[in-house]
């Protein structure tokens, strides 16, 4: 893994105004699930068990451990009207630790995708993607906003080979800093394809944000060629690339904020795997 780290100083900003989240979904059903994680600027991953039931998949617990109490909430909502197709994600999870100063953080994370078909190998797509996460605690990473609106196209040229552009705008927040710009999406996703004697299968996304001060980006790509020699003999060859770029204000000292009259600088992390 090369992990690069380095900052740059920003320019004064004003102070970010609220913004309004739709509220969580009261889920129906009681169940318990992993505990996942949710943060700005990261591909929304995360595995949650959930059971069936009338809204598809939903889930709620609860858990204490010690003074620390965790609440988790899902509601993921995957349905055809006709041709459209809609798909909706919320997670919601808060963590209480009850010591003799309580340090409250919430974390909160929907996405809503709709799919109108315009021909036979051609979808229209509409992306609303966010993520929020608020801590009580008095360190500089203490309030995180992400929202995405995009808009774009799918291509499946093949029955199991899709290609999918999305474009459109991105509101990122962070303290007293806010960020606005383009950002776009790539996908690309194929199934059982076949070449010559090897099935394979790939996997593939890269997102970029071109905001006022930042160019966050993630990236990931999956290659798996499999050749089988009879039942019980096999040959498989798998390629995998991540790549991750992420960027967060700091609160600058006192010396550097008398020098350039800021109070943030902007720290670089950017991390890449392959294998």
């Amino acid at each position: 893994m090369d992990v690069v780290v380095t900052s740059r100083r920003s320019r004064p900003r004003r102070a970010a105004s609220a913004i309004c989240l739709p509220a969580l979904l009261v889920a129906a059903l009681v169940t318990s699930s992993p505990e996942g994680r949710l943060e700005a600027q990261e591909m929304l991953r995360p595995a949650v068990q959930v059971v069936r039931d009338s809204l598809q998949l939903s889930s709620l617990s609860f858990e204490r451990v010690l003074n620390t109490f965790l609440w988790n909430g899902s509601v993921l909502f995957d349905r055809r009207f006709d041709a459209i197709e809609v798909r909706l994600r919320q997670l919601l999870r808060s963590r209480l630790i009850r010591t003799d100063q309580r340090s409250v953080q919430d974390e909160y994370g929907d996405s809503l995708i709709i799919g109108v078909p315009i021909s036979a190998q051609w979808k229209a797509r509409l992306a609303q993607i966010s993520s929020v996460v608020s801590d009580n605690r008095a360190i500089d990473l203490t309030k995180l906003a992400q929202h995405q609106f995009l808009l774009g196209m799918q291509a499946d040229p093949y029955p199991r080979l899709s290609f999918g552009l999305l474009g459109g705008y991105e509101i990122d927040a962070q303290q007293d800093e806010r960020d606005e710009g383009f950002g776009y999406q790539l996908d690309v996703a194929g199934e059982d394809l076949r070449l010559e004697d090897f099935r394979g299968m790939v996997r593939g996304r890269w997102a970029q944000s071109f905001l006022t001060r930042r160019r966050p980006q993630a990236g990931s790509l999956d290659v798996q060629l499999l050749r089988e020699f009879g039942k019980q003999a096999r040959n498989t060859i798998v390629f995998s690339y991540d790549k991750l770029r992420r960027e967060f204000y700091t609160a600058a000292d006192q010396e550097v904020q008398r020098a350039f009259h800021i109070s943030n600088n902007i720290f670089y992390l950017i991390s890449k795997l392959r294998s």
